[in-house]
């Protein structure tokens, strides 16, 4: 495989806690980065046997391929004893804690796959575009950018990405695909 360069994003702290001009900064950002991730992304894919067809055309078609290879790229580390600790105490109410989580490979391939994800959406409905929700901090995606169109629920493809990660890596049975993603939200977001 080349090397695939993970992204950074450009803050350390959590978006709740940014300030709307910082948050603004971060939207532009990350709308900046989309071409290039997908460049870094369709490199990777495509550097890997049996993969080297793939065309980051941003057709929904392209994205049953994608998700096949992620599967194969996606994977958890386990937690400390320490870092259990700590996730556990910052709990409000108790809860399962996980022993693993998604390693930061799988990470910076989930911004990717979620920009990719976005960018197929808004190619194919041109209603569609790239926004940001700043109006309160006590929405779950206050800060993040995300996907809106003329439907009440704008869609996170961060977030969906991330939450396939962890089924690809359960090896869950009932994992949605990319395209069923897309299928689904395609609809929803008009």
């Amino acid at each position: 495989m080349t090397s695939y360069s993970e992204i950074h994003f450009p803050f350390t702290s959590a978006l709740r806690e940014m300030t709307r001009i910082e948050l603004r900064g971060y939207f532009d950002w990350f709308v900046g980065q989309v071409p290039i991730r997908i460049t870094a992304l369709a490199g990777a894919v495509k550097s890997t046997s049996n993969c080297e067809q793939w065309k980051p055309d941003l057709s929904p078609g392209s994205l049953d391929a994608l998700h096949v290879w992620f599967g194969s790229q996606a994977n958890m580390l386990p937690l400390s004893a320490n870092e259990t600790l700590v996730l556990r105490e910052s709990l409000a109410f108790p809860t399962p804690v996980p022993t693993s989580t998604l390693s930061r490979h799988t990470l910076s391939l989930v911004a990717d796959i979620g920009m990719y994800l976005g960018s197929t959406l808004i190619k194919n409905n041109e209603v569609l575009r790239w926004d940001q929700d700043l109006k309160s901090k006590r929405y779950a995606d206050y800060g993040h950018v995300l996907v809106c169109g003329t439907g009440k629920v704008p869609l996170n493809p961060l977030r969906i990405v991330q939450t396939i990660a962890y089924s690809l890596c359960e090896r869950s049975a009932d994992t949605k695909t990319l395209g069923d993603m897309y299928e689904w939200w395609s609809t929803r977001l008009l």
